[in-house]
C-alpha cells in the first residue's frame, strides 16, 4: 500500500509504503508522486515512511531508482527516510537504494524525529 501527499504550505512531499509492494503498486506510486510533485516548489523536501512496509517485489527496484531520477530532477532538498522497526522491509530498500545515487538521504526512527529535523 501506498500514501503520496503534497503538503504545500511547508513544501513537503509525504511518501509513505507499507505491507508488500508488487511493481504494480509501486508504479501507482510513481504517478502519485509525480502528480504532488507539481505542486511543491524547488527545493521541497520529502519524509518517506518506510516504518510498515514488509517486502517489496524485486521488480519494483527499477521503479525506485525512476522516483529518486524524478525527485533530484525536480530539485529536492532534504530526504529523509523514517525506518521505524521494519527491519526486512527497509533493508531491502535500504540495498536497492544504495545503488543508486541520486540524492543522500537522512534516517529518522519516527515521523515525527523526521519533522523535527527538517524543522532545525
Amino acid at each position: 500500500m501506498h500514501e503520496v501527499t503534497a503538503d504545500t504550505d511547508k513544501n513537503r512531499l509525504y511518501v509513505t509504503l507499507s505491507g508488500n509492494i508488487s511493481r504494480e503498486e509501486a508504479e501507482r506510486t510513481v504517478d502519485a508522486v509525480v502528480a504532488s510533485v507539481s505542486r511543491l516548489r524547488d527545493g521541497f523536501d520529502v519524509i518517506n515512511d518506510l516504518s510498515e512496509l514488509r517486502l517489496s517485489h524485486l521488480s519494483a527496484a527499477g521503479t525506485l531508482r525512476n522516483v529518486m531520477d524524478f525527485l533530484k530532477s525536480h530539485h529536492v532538498g532534504r530526504v529523509i527516510r523514517v525506518a521505524g522497526r521494519s527491519r526486512m522491509g527497509f533493508t531491502q530498500f535500504l540495498r536497492a537504494a544504495e545503488r543508486f545515487t541520486a540524492y543522500r538521504p537522512e534516517y529518522a526512527r519516527s515521523r515525527e524525529e523526521a519533522e523535527r529535523m527538517l524543522e532545525r
